[in-house]
């Protein structure tokens, strides 16, 4: 609901822009015998940078996270620049203009050459954005299985208040809390049994199975030392 008011204000103000563009464009009584041309090509790049503003905050500000919204400021900050610096063009063609003539090579040189290095400029920003978000996504997948055995460790806490074994439960609750948290491909499947052997153990303490809890207490022990040995070979 918040997004499509945003949506809504935005489009709104786009509009208004516009509207006062048109307004003073073709009320200001410019004598327009002298650059026409040139009047009515930056006219088409001012209103063409008009709704580019608007694709612009859509793409820049069309993500949940955070980190993503702070690198669209950045974009947006581009386009924004590149508008205003289009309606300064626009003023000094119209008032040079309207005393003299106004070469048109000039007129589609500068726009074609600034809307170039525009579009550069927001590519250039906008792919910097998807590595961040995609290194960030990478990360959260690499720690997500140590984040999971984490929670299901600390559910088990409660579960064996009354057993012989609370203080080993504890304890593997730490290892899982203090252990390293970036997984690796290489250890995907050793991090899986582990997870198999942490549902095994919520079954047997729920079971009373005193016998097999301890056992697979041990089992799951000896898995997280081999998974820090193998990490730090890989690493």
């Amino acid at each position: 609901m918040k997004k499509n008011k945003n949506q809504i204000i935005l489009i709104s103000i786009l509009i208004i822009i516009a509207l006062m563009y048109n307004v003073l464009y073709f009320a200001i009584p410019f004598d327009r015998t002298h650059s026409n041309v040139s009047f009515w090509i930056t006219y088409g790049f001012t209103m063409a940078m008009i709704i580019a503003i608007g694709l612009v905050a859509w793409i820049s500000f069309n993500r949940k996270e955070l980190k993503s919204k702070v690198f669209g400021i950045s974009i947006f900050k581009v386009i924004i620049f590149a508008g205003i610096v289009q309606i300064v063009f626009d003023i000094v063609t119209m008032s040079i203009g309207n005393f003299f003539t106004f070469p048109v090579w000039i007129t589609i040189l500068f726009e074609i050459l600034f809307f170039g290095f525009t579009v550069i400029s927001l590519i250039v920003k906008t792919s910097y954005r998807d590595m961040v978000d995609a290194i960030d996504e990478q990360g959260r997948i690499k720690t997500s299985c140590i984040d999971e055995l984490k929670i299901q460790s600390q559910l088990l806490i409660p579960l064996c208040a009354q057993k012989q074994y609370s203080g080993m439960i504890v304890k593997l609750s730490e290892t899982f809390r203090y252990c390293d948290p970036v997984s690796d491909n290489s250890i995907l499947d050793l991090e899986h049994e582990i997870f198999g052997n942490l549902k095994k153990l919520k079954e047997y303490i729920v079971s009373d199975n005193d016998a097999e809890a301890v056992k697979t207490i041990d089992i799951i022990n000896n898995q997280m030392k081999e998974r820090k040995m193998r990490l730090k070979n890989v690493r």
